[in-house]
């Protein structure tokens, strides 16, 4: 994960002896995370969007603003 997104969301933290001590592994990025928390209130909302193609980069450009 870099800086730009945040880290991770949900991240899963290594216990095996391979992983870096006391680091986290996996999980989604917070962008990603507040791109889908947008993305459901975009749907969800009674205003109509007029393309429903640009949806996801309307929804990736409200998570940047987060």
């Amino acid at each position: 994960m870099s800086a730009k997104d945040g880290g991770s969301a949900f991240p899963r933290f290594a216990l095996d002896a391979g992983a870096s001590a006391g680091g986290s592994v996996g999980g989604i990025s917070l962008r990603d995370y507040f791109a889908g928390q947008a993305l459901a209130g975009l749907c969800s909302t009674a205003l109509k969007v007029q393309d429903p193609q640009n949806m996801p980069n309307l929804a990736y450009t409200i998570a940047d603003c987060m």
